[in-house]
This record gives C-alpha cells, structure tokens and sequence, in this order.
C-alpha cells in the first residue's frame, strides 16, 4: 500500500485495537464468577459492541486529524 490509503489502514488498525482493549477491560471489569458461561457473555456482548461502535466511529471522525497532523510534521520538517 505504500503511502496510499493511510485512512483505511488507520481505521483498521484502530477498529481492531478498540476490539482488543474494549473486550479485555469489559471482561476484566464486569466478569461475574457467581453468573454462569453463557449468562456473562450474553451480558458482556452486549457491553462490548456498543462501547467498540462506538469508539469505531470515533476513530472515523478523527481520521481528518490524522492527515493535518502528517501535513503539519511534513512541514515542520522543511
């Protein structure tokens, strides 16, 4: 890909990053030993998707920011 496409690998970079770290700390946060298997991954699921939607989405709306901050350190350089 080179220097093309620098939105696309950013957001899949995040979008998988957000995944791992939303389901790591919902687990560790809300894991319930006293619940069942199948009861804490209904509940721990529904934790999860809107909270990495969520930050998916946040991720989209800075991918602008990232190509200012590329433009500024570009001309920074100079």
């Amino acid at each position: 890909m080179g220097k093309s496409k620098l939105w696309l690998r950013n957001n899949i970079s995040n979008f998988i990053a957000q995944f791992v770290d939303t389901s790591v700390f919902m687990i560790l946060a809300f894991y319930s030993l006293s619940s069942g298997v199948s009861e804490n991954a209904i509940f721990l699921i529904s934790l999860i998707i809107p909270y990495w939607l969520l930050k998916c989405f946040m991720s989209i709306i800075e991918t602008p920011f990232v190509y200012l901050g590329i433009k500024w350190l570009k001309s920074s350089e100079k």
